[in-house]
Order: C-alpha cells, then sequence, then structure tokens
C-alpha cells in the first residue's frame, strides 16, 4: 500500500506533475519494500523457483549438498539486489564480477577459508567470471545432473535475455546419445544438432553457439580447461540485430551481451511487462526501443529505466475497465 506521503501527493494533486511523480517513484525505489519488488522481478525473470530441483550425480559432485541448490538460489537474488541497487546497469548485470558466496558455492568458485551459510560477498577472477550467466546457478540449472547443456543454456539465453522468438521444438526429439568420453559435450551436441543435421536450422545458427559459449564451466558451475582429457572449445558467433559478433568465451560474449541493443531491449520489455501488468504490445515499440537506446548509450541505472517506466502515459493514465 502507499505510504501516507505518496497518499498525501495524490491527495494534492501534485503526483500530476512530473518533477513530483519521478521524485516519488525514485522515493519509493530507495524505500527497502522496493527490495522484495526487484525479488520478485528476479525470481520469475531466472525462474529462480526451479533452482530447487537442481540435482547432481552425487558421484562425480559429491561436493553438492542437500543445501547447495537453495544457496544457487539465493546468490542469483543477491546478485541482482546488489547490481540494481548498487546503482548499476543492465550492462553490469552481463559484467560484474562482484557476487555473494556461502560454504556451499564457495567450492564451486574455487574459493576457500568461507563457512557457514551466510552469504558474504567476494570479487570473483576476472578472466574466469562475467556477470550473471556466470554465477552457479545459471549455470549448474541450465546442465543434466552428470554433464552440462550447451542446448538449455542457449534456449535459456536467447529466451529471456535476446528475447528470440523461438519455434516449439519438434514432438518426438530423441535423447542425446551417451557420451563415451572420446568426445566433448560440444562434439556430441554438434553431431546431433549442428550443421548438416535435421536440427541445424535452429541448433547451428541461434541456440548452440551461445550454449556452447559457457563450455569452460561444469554441469555445477565450476572453471574447467578440458573435458574428458580433451581441450574445452567455448568460442563461436551469433547474428545480433545489429550483425554477426565472435568470441573467445564466456567472459567476452558476456561482454557482447551487455554491449548488444538486444539484450537492453528485452530487459526493457521483461520490465515494462512486469512494472505495467500487461504483455508488451505494438505500441510499445516507440516506447522500447527508447529505453533500450538511452539505457545502452547512458550505461543508465537499472533505477533510472524503472523510473522511465513509471513517467510515460500508458503507466500513468489507465483507461477504466469496461463492467
Amino acid at each position: 500500500m502507499p505510504d501516507d506521503e505518496l497518499f498525501s501527493r495524490a491527495a494534492d494533486g501534485s503526483l500530476l506533475t512530473d518533477d513530483v511523480l519521478r521524485a516519488e517513484a525514485q522515493r519509493m525505489l530507495s524505500a527497502p519494500r522496493a527490495r522484495a519488488t526487484i525479488a520478485d522481478f528476479t525470481r520469475q525473470w531466472l525462474a529462480l523457483d526451479t533452482y530447487l530441483n537442481i540435482a547432481k550425480d552425487p558421484a562425480l559432485y559429491p561436493e553438492f549438498t542437500a543445501t547447495t541448490a537453495s544457496s544457487m538460489q539465493a546468490e542469483a537474488q543477491a546478485f541482482v539486489d546488489n547490481v540494481v541497487f548498487g546503482g548499476g546497469s543492465i550492462h553490469d548485470l552481463f559484467t560484474s564480477t562482484h557476487t555473494f558466496v556461502n560454504a556451499d558455492l564457495a567450492p564451486i568458485y574455487g574459493l576457500s577459508g568461507i563457512q557457514g551459510q551466510d552469504l558474504v560477498p567476494v570479487d570473483l577472477d576476472p578472466s574466469h567470471r562475467a556477470g550473471l550467466l556466470t554465477t552457479s546457478g545459471f549455470l549448474a540449472k541450465n546442465a543434466d545432473s552428470y554433464i552440462t547443456s550447451p542446448i538449455k543454456r542457449g534456449v535459456f539465453i536467447n529466451r529471456h535475455v535476446l528475447c528470440t522468438s523461438l519455434p516449439p521444438p519438434p514432438g518426438m526429439i530423441p535423447a542425446l546419445p551417451g557420451n563415451d568420453g572420446t568426445q566433448t559435450t560440444r562434439e556430441l551436441v554438434n553431431g546431433f544438432t549442428g550443421p548438416g543435421t535435421c536440427g541445424a536450422g535452429c541448433h547451428s545458427t541461434m541456440i548452440n553457439p551461445p550454449g556452447f559459449a559457457f563450455e569452460e564451466y561444469d554441469a555445477d558451475g565450476k572453471w574447467r580447461d578440458t573435458e574428458y582429457g580433451l581441450p574445452v572449445d567455448a568460442t563461436g558467433s551469433f547474428s545480433f540485430s545489429t550483425g554477426e559478433e565472435s568470441w573467445t568465451n564466456a567472459i567476452d560474449f558476456s561482454g557482447l551481451l551487455g554491449d548488444a541493443i538486444d539484450t537492453h531491449r528485452c530487459l526493457s520489455t521483461q520490465l515494462l511487462e512486469y512494472v505495467h501488468g500487461r504483455a508488451a504490445a505494438e505500441s510499445d515499440d516507440a516506447l522500447l526501443d527508447q529505453l533500450a537506446t538511452g539505457s545502452l548509450a547512458n550505461d543508465e541505472p537499472v533505477k533510472d529505466l524503472l523510473t522511465d517506466l513509471v513517467m510515460v502515459p500508458s503507466f500513468r493514465y489507465r483507461a477504466p475497465e469496461v463492467p
């Protein structure tokens, strides 16, 4: 519910003025209650409820305990909260090396001396970690219990980070064949869905490349240089709306995402839908282009982007419901 100050601004009519509305929006975003709102957006955007279903093969990942999944969920919430309320931008969501770990997560990041279940802030190796997509939860959730899944990682990035419209998969898709250790997961997936296969249309150009960028992280998110003794290949290229871009690893790719207008427009769209409580429409295109351009060009803090969403007529003026 609104507090007394907001009720007062509404009662005296001053909330109808741009300056007061913007000031009130910024004041509300600085209030403790705003953190719960961003936490709810994060929960929906990252499908954090599903993190509690993460499970790993205990023989391969003995350090994955009964509380690791909930720790990964808490880390993702803390990471986004820190970026947003620390004045960070969409670019920072994909490039920050600052995260939060506890005793469950420290081994995944190769950290020692961290005890207990309370999350503590840490700065990670910038040559191995950059942004939300290199945090433990994203990597472990979008993997299988014993092996990575470039397909799951690639699908998530397309749908939730780039807002790519992927067609539904055809029915009766056979499972990937087992890996006998003579090839990497990338080679296995490429052989099954890559160029020259029936899955080449979507996989080889859209789904697989973003997923392959994270092959230097195993199924629970640990960094690795090799798989089955074979060198891991995380290189790739992808056609953004501005053209083809290439990378050598997840750090490069995350930087490309942070600098891509596609990412800023996608996140602007999801924020609009959350703040306005409705699906984005064609009539929102000009607004979304404006928000995305400003977010990218000015490295605009997410809090300012949220304030901009409150200032537009489609938020301020609602048509009355028809009985």
